[in-house]
């Protein structure tokens, strides 16, 4: 009978072991999603394979729910999004993926591995990440090396798509564009402004930015016909122009 009771209680401990390594995060996530989410679509996502867990149809449904109501205006959206940042998870996307998958793995009964969830998350964004660091560096090396009334050239790439030429900016982690004059954008222009303007992350608005700027007069052009986003410019005309971005200035 000893023995018995011992373990039980061992049994015990480590049942409530487990749930405590579940962070309250969590936990009052899937409080949540016990509540908002109707019994027979909880039993429905309980038995697709876990690789299902963020297919389209739940990233735009629940997750959508989940960014907006429990991510954005709930009392513990807060702290919430805290724990994520904390995490170095920064996007709603990857949060509701991550509250998805544990509500998942938890209903199942199987163990939530947040730091795997985390970490692929973290080596998947790296590239991007990694060339978003090295932008913000040289932007803020241009800004601090030119002054206002400093003449610069700066080269950008145009896309022709829908034989639309239009000046564009390719995301992270694409840094592998190279100039070309038959095709892209040559403005040689003087500074007339210089700015820094604070911005927060999309998603995390506890993480404040700075984006620095330049306001250029635009003094020559090597292609008229092409505009700078969506707007046609041209010699004489004032552009506002992200350092971040991916031009060559010189």
């Amino acid at each position: 009978m000893k023995n018995f009771v011992i373990l039980v209680l061992i049994l015990t401990f480590s049942s409530c072991q487990k749930r405590e390594e579940i962070p309250k995060e969590l936990i009052y996530s899937f409080e949540y999603l016990n509540e908002n989410w109707e019994k027979k679509e909880i039993d429905k996502f309980k038995s697709i394979s876990e690789n299902d867990t963020t297919p389209r149809d739940y990233h735009f449904g629940i997750g959508l729910h989940i960014r907006n109501n429990l991510l954005r205006h709930n009392p513990k959206s807060d702290s919430i999004v805290k724990f994520f940042n904390d995490l170095k998870i920064h996007h709603f996307d990857y949060m509701s993926g991550i509250i998805l998958t544990s509500y998942h793995r938890h209903l199942n009964e199987k163990d939530v591995n947040l730091k795997e969830q985390v970490n692929r998350i973290i080596e998947m964004l790296k590239p991007t990440v990694d060339c978003q660091n090295r932008r913000k560096k040289k932007a803020k090396e241009l800004y601090n090396s030119f002054k206002v009334n400093d003449t610069i050239s700066v080269q950008m790439p145009v896309s022709t798509f829908s034989n639309n030429k239009s000046v564009v900016s390719y995301n992270c982690p694409n840094n592998n564009w190279q100039f070309d004059n038959a095709k892209d954008l040559l403005i040689d222009g003087i500074i007339t402004e210089k700015y820094i303007r604070k911005d927060s992350f999309s998603d995390n608005p506890n993480e404040i930015y700075e984006e620095y700027n330049f306001k250029l007069k635009i003094l020559k052009m090597n292609n008229p016909d092409i505009h700078y986003f969506t707007r046609q410019v041209t010699t004489g005309d004032e552009i506002e122009l992200p350092l971040d971005y991916s031009y060559n200035v010189e």
